[in-house]
Parts: structure tokens; C-alpha cells; sequence
């Protein structure tokens, strides 16, 4: 078993538009651009950073923006949701500035005795905001979005799978353990891990393939 594996480190996907994912995840999340570089198997490509002060592991999510890339078809084989913690009693205020700014497919939800806010990205990308109590990582803050509210960092990332099993034994190779059951989903965690350290599995044999495009999650 690997240690040195302490959760999420980045997660990276892809979108059509640079202003239009630039504008997101700064103006409307509150993030930092940590940096821009490029592609580097596609240098004509912008590789864009997107996190707390620093770019801590478990904070950054990047994007290779493709101009005028198709949208992606969501399915099986693929990070389905990508999960952010956010402060104890911040979802209402989530709700209302994500609304006001025209965000698509706000949910409310519970699961795994969290409350989370459901969301959509510019491109379809599915993200959650997460209730976390005392989450110790510093937030970036001049983005606009004060501390009792700011994001923290990752939370966790959903897996689509038609069948956790292989999946399941590479991330307990890593260092993960199962957490919890629950409605056809798992719950791996590092323990004493960096904030970000769940891997939810969802178990959906009867879905096809997913295909990449914009909104989808490269790795």
C-alpha cells in the first residue's frame, strides 16, 4: 500500500471558452487564477490554475480551454461531479449568488449526512458544494467572497463506474479506505488526508460510455 498519497491533488478538465471559464471560476466561485500556461501536448492550448493563495495540492482545478470544442456526453468511465467544501450554513448563500449569476441545474441535496448544493459549470460540468464543518484550509478571499463562505478546496470527486471493483482496489492500493454505503455508492477516504481526500464510486451498469468534450473531466 501506497502513503505518500495524501487525496486529490488537482483535477483537470476541459472547456470551449477561456473568458467564459476565467469568468466562472474567478468572478463567480471566488477562486484565484493560480497561473496560465499552455498544453503541453497541445501548445496552442491554454492550461489555466485555479486555486487558494498558493495552488495547494487539493485546491487546484484546471482547465484546457479548446476553442469551440463540442460539449461532452456525460456516462460511465469518468469523474461525474467534482465536490468543493464550503463553510457550515454557506449553502443559502451559494444558492442565491449562483442563481443571480445564472448558473444551471441548482439542487439542493443530502447525502452520506452532508448537505450539498448541486450545480452546473459553463460547459455542463457537474460540481457540488459541500457543508464542512471546521475545514482548516486557508481560503482565497480577494476574490470577493468572504471567509464564512469561501471555498476551501476540494471535497471529494464522483467516479461513474459500471463496475467498482478495479477501481476500488487501485485507490485501496493507494491508500484508501472504504468509508460508507450507501444507494449504490462508496465512499473511499485517505485517512488523515489533505482535506480532500474522498473518492465517492457510483455503481451505474446500465449506463454507456462517456465521451470527452468540453465540461469533461480530462483526469
Amino acid at each position: 500500500m501506497l502513503q505518500q498519497i495524501k487525496g486529490l491533488h488537482h483535477v483537470t478538465s476541459m472547456a470551449d471558452d477561456a473568458r467564459t471559464n476565467n469568468r466562472f471560476f474567478t468572478d463567480t466561485l471566488g477562486l484565484r487564477r493560480v497561473k496560465k500556461t499552455v498544453n503541453f501536448d497541445s501548445p496552442d492550448v491554454y492550461h489555466l490554475y485555479y486555486g487558494d493563495a498558493t495552488g495547494t495540492p487539493g485546491t487546484v482545478m484546471t482547465y484546457f480551454p479548446f476553442p469551440q470544442m463540442p460539449r461532452g456526453r456525460a456516462g460511465t468511465g469518468e469523474v461525474g461531479t467534482t465536490v468543493f467544501s464550503v463553510p457550515r450554513g454557506s449553502l443559502g448563500f451559494w444558492q442565491e449568488r449562483l442563481a443571480a449569476l445564472g448558473a444551471s441545474g441548482l439542487k439542493q441535496a443530502e447525502g452520506f449526512g452532508e448537505k450539498r448544493l448541486n450545480f452546473a459549470g459553463p460547459d455542463g460540468d457537474g460540481f457540488a458544494l459541500v457543508e464542512v464543518e471546521d475545514d482548516p484550509r486557508t481560503p482565497w478571499t480577494e476574490g470577493g467572497i468572504t471567509e464564512d463562505h469561501a471555498i476551501r478546496g476540494f471535497h471529494s470527486v464522483a467516479i461513474r463506474l459500471r463496475d467498482e471493483g478495479a477501481t476500488a482496489e487501485l485507490l485501496k492500493f493507494m491508500g484508501y479506505e472504504e468509508l460508507d454505503r450507501k444507494d449504490g455508492v462508496t465512499r473511499l477516504i485517505v485517512p488523515g488526508g489533505n482535506g480532500a481526500s474522498l473518492v465517492d464510486l457510483e455503481t451505474l451498469p446500465n449506463i454507456s460510455r462517456a465521451a470527452q468534450g468540453a465540461g469533461s473531466v480530462h483526469h
